[in-house]
């Protein structure tokens, strides 16, 4: 006698009855005509602001509560077709908004809806592919990027995808002129000064407090250029300053002054007093936009109770590039470009950050920029895998006004929370700062990892992996290239093995083009000859040997390591060498 599985059966009848019931609506902001269409192909609503005012979605405030508006079409499992054009915002502040299934708000093949935010608190099941969120759209850079995040009042949000959407706070068009942004201060002295000092005073909302050195009548512009950075060095600002004179001496000789500030940041401009010279100078101020630059906004923000997934988007010009405070969140191949805060700040339990792209950020004001930052409560159970970091990949400068300043000084892997079994792995970290993998790391696995000093490096920092020996146990680090690693403890079950230690003296030694950003290790240098793994061939740090034509791997070979990797007699880098000589050919 069979016996029947009711409950199978019902589950199959009910995916099939939704999958069938899933109704897709096309929205056109240009042709389509939310109070005339019925959101069909050929008679298109509008806007997705004008469909969301309309009242034609369904909304639960409280995932427990009734749909308020049960005749409205588009239902939980439906998909919203985003045409070409401008859709408005997704509501001011949407809080309370709890769906069934997800409701799917998307890009029409071939199309390229744009938005100029997405802010929703306390909402469920929600799905955005494929658009073009920009700040600027709105007129005034009020709001930006997408956010999510738990709502008191209405409940947790939950079940949230990003993914294929590309998000900035401006055009290339309007950054560019961002990028002549300048506040110029001349000084004229009165006359030649013979004797004395004259002061500058600059107070920084970094310390709350006000600082003043003294200059020499008969001081250099080099001089005073780097008083200036020393006065910032010491109010953590970064015054990526020019000073220009027609004379060597100007005050000696009596000539203008130029100080020219790319950003102020949070800074009041600086002060000068003159009275010590015994002359007087006239002060001229010219501000060309200088706070554009503090309009960044951020690119995808994420605080929810669970299930939060965010892939495959491009974040450029924005503060920061992405936030997951999600439990078990999923960060995967975002790119993230030109960031003024930090690249991805990632604090949560079981959180995965994979195969993530994260480079040149940009120095406003005071903050330490870091490419992956972490703080507050402590994390476990965190993934950071094959993710590539690159503070400055050279391109700014080149393509960009030279008053805006780099990153390169940016901070790289930073957490100052407890890290407990995490697992930091096959990623590359190319930055000039003392901080290039520094944390508070109670467990886990440090392998495989390449961290670098950047080519563009104007400083001898980075390269260093640091954790505090005091407080870390059952921590493993091998196989990973660095400057500086901090020594293992057996008494702790800190194992530091296997790992291969290079400076910028010996990287041409190591790696393909290090000047071209090229870290392909070489076959016969120290990383791939098996001297430090005792495995020939099998690259230490996060890159597969350079593959040479003689060594030669055709698919059904691959397909044997492949095996021997799933029953766990080849290691996984291993794998990816003999995966590297199959590209190759033979």
């Amino acid at each position: 006698m069979q016996t029947k599985n009711h409950s199978a059966t019902a589950l199959f009848l009910f995916t099939l009855i939704g999958t069938v019931s899933a109704v897709t609506y096309y929205l056109n902001p240009i042709d389509g005509n939310t109070e005339t269409g019925n959101g069909s192909m050929e008679n298109p609503w509008g806007s997705l602001h004008s469909v969301l005012e309309a009242g034609l979605i369904q909304r639960r405030y409280y995932a427990w509560a009734d749909i308020v508006n049960p005749d409205a079409p588009i239902k939980a499992g439906d998909t919203m077709m985003l045409m070409s054009g401008y859709h408005g915002n997704f509501g001011n502040r949407l809080i309370g908004w709890h769906n069934d299934d997800y409701i799917t708000i998307e890009a029409a093949p071939g199309e390229s809806p744009q938005l100029p935010w997405i802010w929703m608190e306390g909402v469920s099941y929600w799905k955005f592919k494929g658009l073009e969120i920009r700040a600027e759209l709105n007129g005034e850079i009020y709001r930006g990027g997408i956010t999510i995040k738990n709502q008191p009042s209405f409940g947790n949000s939950h079940h949230i995808i990003i993914e294929d959407c590309n998000i900035s706070t401006a055009s290339e068009n309007t950054v560019k002129n961002w990028r002549t942004i300048e506040e110029k201060q001349t000084l004229t002295p009165s006359e030649p000064a013979s004797s004395g000092t004259f002061t500058l005073t600059v107070f920084s909302s970094a310390t709350s407090s006000k600082t003043t050195i003294p200059i020499a009548y008969d001081a250099t512009v080099e001089e005073i250029d780097q008083a200036l950075a020393v006065l910032g060095q010491s109010n953590e600002i970064c015054y990526e300053l020019i000073v220009y004179s027609e004379s060597e001496r100007p005050l000696k000789d009596g000539t203008p002054i130029e100080f020219t500030f790319p950003f102020f940041g949070d800074v009041e401009p600086i002060e000068y007093d003159f009275s010590g010279l015994g002359i007087t100078a006239t002060l001229e101020e010219t501000i060309k936009g200088v706070k554009e630059w503090e309009n960044l906004r951020n690119g995808v923000y994420c605080k929810a109770e669970n299930n939060c997934i965010i892939r495959n988007n491009k974040m450029e010009y924005v503060l920061v590039g992405i936030t997951c405070q999600t439990p078990g969140c999923i960060i995967e191949n975002n790119k993230v470009n030109y960031f003024g805060g930090d690249g991805i700040q990632g604090c949560a339990d079981n959180a995965v950050f994979r195969n993530n792209d994260v480079r040149n950020s940009l120095k406003i004001g005071y903050n330490h920029d870091d490419l992956f930052q972490c703080w507050g409560s402590p994390n476990a159970n965190v993934t950071i895998y094959n993710n590539l970091f690159i503070g400055d990949d050279g391109t700014w400068n080149q393509e960009n006004n030279p008053l805006i300043p780099n990153a390169h000084s940016s901070q790289g892997f930073f957490f100052s929370l407890e890290a407990i079994d995490w697992n930091i792995s096959n990623n590359i970290m190319v930055n000039d700062h003392y901080h290039a993998l520094s944390m508070n790391i109670v467990s886990g696995v440090i392998e495989n990892n390449l961290i670098i000093k950047s080519p563009n490096a104007e400083t001898s920092n980075g390269g260093s992996i640091k954790f505090k020996t005091s407080e870390s146990q059952n921590l493993t680090v091998r196989n990973n290239i660095a400057t500086l690693i901090y020594d293992g403890d057996p008494t702790r079950n800190i194992i530091v093995s296997n790992n291969l230690l290079a400076d910028k003296d010996t990287y041409n030694e190591i790696f393909t083009d290090y000047q071209n950003y090229d870290f392909t290790p070489l076959t016969d240098s120290a990383a791939c000859d098996g001297s430090i793994n005792g495995q020939p061939g099998v690259a230490i740090g996060a890159l597969p040997c350079e593959a040479t034509p003689q060594e030669c791997i055709d698919t059904p070979v691959l397909l044997d390591y492949i095996s021997e990797w799933k029953q766990g007699s080849l290691g996984m880098a291993a794998l990816l060498q003999k995966i590297a000589l199959w590209k190759v050919g033979c």
